[in-house]
């Protein structure tokens, strides 16, 4: 079902059907903020995982303007569900890496709550991993250009943020 929204949201005028795509982007990100529950109380189905990562893969990939940060940082939390899987998730490291990378080019300082959920799925995903492999240098810009942001602002994202880039730093270190 979630496809099938992304699918009608990509075949709308920019503009023309505002709330109706309003109301798909609801949905989709409610299906996996879903879908990442789901996964955590029953168990990974990796097929289900891996259709899910393939269509956060177009989702961060699209360059409208309109996709709100909500929207985003739900598909992003989502591809922390590669938890442990380290250099393994190349396509969904890929996601979150460019996701963030752009939106610190960007300025990003509005959004914070994608920041956090960026930081914290690369954070899950390398978690018990000796290193980050191949992604090393990536991260560990991101990661620093993450702290240098947000380590003046006091909010619990703020602080939230700053502390998965330092976990992901130390990470680099291994």
């Amino acid at each position: 079902p979630m496809r099938s929204a992304w699918d009608m949201l990509q075949r709308m005028d920019a503009g023309s059907c505002e709330f109706q795509a309003g109301i798909h982007i609801q949905l989709m990100a409610g299906g996996f903020r879903a879908f990442y529950d789901y996964v955590n109380m029953f168990g990974e189905d990796s097929t289900a995982l891996a259709s899910v990562s393939s269509l956060a893969s177009d989702v961060m990939a699209c360059k409208r303007k309109e996709l709100p940060c909500y929207f985003r940082s739900a598909v992003a939390g989502c591809l922390g569900l590669h938890r442990g899987r380290g250099v393994q998730a190349h396509e969904p490291l890929q996601v979150l890496c460019s996701t963030m990378e752009r939106s610190l080019q960007d300025g990003g300082f509005a959004e914070k709550g994608l920041h956090h959920e960026v930081l914290w799925a690369m954070c899950e995903v390398f978690e018990g991993c000796h290193g980050c492999g191949p992604w090393r240098e990536t991260v560990k810009g991101i990661s620093g250009r993450a702290v240098r942001q947000w380590q003046s602002e006091q909010s619990e994202d703020a602080k939230h943020i700053v502390q998965y880039a330092r976990q992901l730093l130390e990470m680099c270190s291994a």
